[in-house]
């Protein structure tokens, strides 16, 4: 299923550098997914639910994203789309 993953203003502003749970990105996946086990990095968005993970390489944009924000850069908000299987979504 792709969902569609919108980076706003609110998540940049209360994001964490550095914190690859609590970022801009990995906020933004949890409110589009209704997962809470999302960690971000700059190569990958995890995602775990009841036992299932999931490993989304993560696209350029999402990448200079990661990297322009940890390293105190301003940066606009984003949209992208990610697959996750409905069986993930779902448990």
């Amino acid at each position: 299923m792709r969902v569609r993953v919108e980076v706003t203003k609110n998540d940049i502003r209360r994001g964490r550098c550095g914190d690859c749970s609590n970022c801009p990105i990995a906020r933004a996946v949890k409110r589009a997914t209704k997962i809470q086990n999302v960690n971000v990095d700059e190569d990958s968005i995890s995602i775990s639910n009841d036992g299932q993970s999931l490993y989304i390489d993560s696209s350029q944009k999402c990448t200079r994203f990661v990297q322009k924000f940890d390293s105190g850069e301003k940066v606009k908000p984003i949209v992208f789309l990610i697959n996750v299987p409905k069986a993930i979504l779902t448990k």
